[in-house]
């Protein structure tokens, strides 16, 4: 006969599977590797074009290396809070290939001392050897991109949540992430005001596309997810109709998707610091919302007993 995993009702996510803390970890955890990637790419493309614009652009991304340690930093101590027992932290250490979860660790905890020695080296030396600073590149962005995508590959792992159970969440966390990063810089830019330019231009431009591209993964993971089984179905209902209908409509289509594409449009009538800070606060916003209605709108696949 049927039974179910955990709640019998579809009115709740996946009880006890993981804390409010959890979210907060998807959030910081993807900005940051967001930030480090944008500013790594801006630096290989002035590496090799070696021009004002390049230059200026690099400029511009070098926040990118500043938030990628501080919310990495972030993002451990919420996974620490969430694993709540030392002892865990220490195992999930000791045997890095034991589970996702484990890799995941290492992946968090080397990620995190690599950009913070980067930015410490930006900040307190005039000129970064060119081997060292490629090497950080290079071991940066394989970490950044695994960091991106082992949640979700550890969450869609998990057959027994339909919602969940697809390669399309590790690529969503990945398209937001990157989303996400192109904002928190753009947000630093607008709060000190810098004025426009063909760098700001360069990386508005590029905000734009990432948006696009993370409505379209949502789009599609939506769609996918409708239509693959009545369980995840009724995930996309508790979303769209239900009790996180709120955080679905306001969070992530209103304040991620509608009005930076408005700002967007406006921009070009307005183009004033407050409009890219109030896109990029929006994305922001947007990036949480997405990370906390995936995390609680999962149910529990029936299982035979």
């Amino acid at each position: 006969m049927y039974g179910w995993i955990g709640k019998s009702e579809y009115t709740e996510g996946a009880p006890g599977m993981f804390s409010a803390y959890i979210v907060w970890y998807l959030f910081f955890a993807g900005v940051g590797s967001g930030c480090f990637v944008v500013a790594t790419i801006g630096g290989i493309y002035d590496a090799h074009k070696s021009t004002l614009a390049s230059e200026e652009l690099y400029l511009r991304l070098q926040n990118g290396f500043i938030l990628a340690p501080v919310c990495m930093i972030a993002a451990s101590l919420f996974l620490l809070l969430d694993m709540g027992d030392v002892t865990r932290v220490w195992q999930a250490l000791l045997m890095p290939f034991r589970s996702i979860v484990s890799l995941g660790a290492w992946f968090v905890v080397l990620f995190t001392f690599l950009t913070s020695f980067l930015a410490l080296c930006g900040l307190f030396l005039k000129a970064i050897p060119r081997v060292l600073l490629y090497t950080c590149w290079t071991g940066g962005l394989v970490l950044a991109f695994s960091t991106m995508g082992y949640t979700g590959i550890l969450l869609s792992s998990l057959i027994s949540i339909d919602f969940w159970y697809t390669w399309l969440l590790p690529l969503l966390f990945i398209v937001s992430s990157l989303s996400t990063g192109v904002a928190a810089v753009l947000l630093i830019d607008a709060v000190f005001g810098l004025n426009a330019s063909v760098a700001l231009s360069s990386l508005w431009n590029s905000a734009l596309i990432f948006g696009v591209l993370e409505v379209m993964c949502l789009a599609v993971f939506f769609v996918d997810r409708f239509l693959f089984s009545e369980t995840a179905r009724q995930s996309c209902v508790l979303l769209f109709f239900g009790d996180l209908a709120p955080w679905f409509w306001i969070g992530i289509f209103g304040c991620g998707i509608v009005l930076p594409l408005f700002i967007h449009v406006l921009y070009h009538k307005i183009p004033e610091p407050g409009m890219i800070l109030s896109a990029s606060m929006a994305v922001l916003v947007g990036g949480f919302c997405i990370r906390y209605c995936i995390v609680e709108a999962a149910l529990y696949s029936p299982v035979i007993l």
